[in-house]
């Protein structure tokens, strides 16, 4: 063991638990969050339209390229903002992806080793 360590960081996406499925199951849960909220939206953006909105906010804002949640958000009130829906929409609406992007599975023996980690 390394004299004085006190702490170890964890990238937790694809190391903790698989990240694809979660970003799936999240995106699916913004679109019927659409769906029952702001309709025009979700038919004129399905979930591969709202990943290409979000994609060119990404590019056209090369400095948030580490705010993930800036730039779903973002994308979110345009996607309402051309739909006409009012943009403040976009709060309620990116919680329900937040609230689904947290339901975690971690890869088999996660938990066990992260008692063993923290019993060091």
């Amino acid at each position: 063991m390394i004299a004085g360590l006190r702490a170890i960081t964890l990238d937790l996406d694809d190391t903790l638990w698989p990240i694809e499925p979660v970003i799936e199951r999240a995106e699916i849960a913004l679109h019927e969050w659409l769906e029952q909220h702001a309709p025009a939206v979700a038919v004129r953006y399905d979930i591969e339209a709202m990943r290409l909105l979000r994609d060119t906010v990404a590019r056209e804002r090369p400095e948030w390229a580490h705010d993930f949640t800036r730039i779903r958000h973002t994308s979110i009130g345009l996607a309402l903002q051309h739909c006409g829906e009012d943009p403040a929409l976009a709060d309620a609406a990116f919680a329900a992806f937040f609230d689904a992007r947290n339901q975690l599975e971690p890869y088999p023996g996660v938990d066990e080793a992260l008692v063993q980690l923290a019993r060091r």
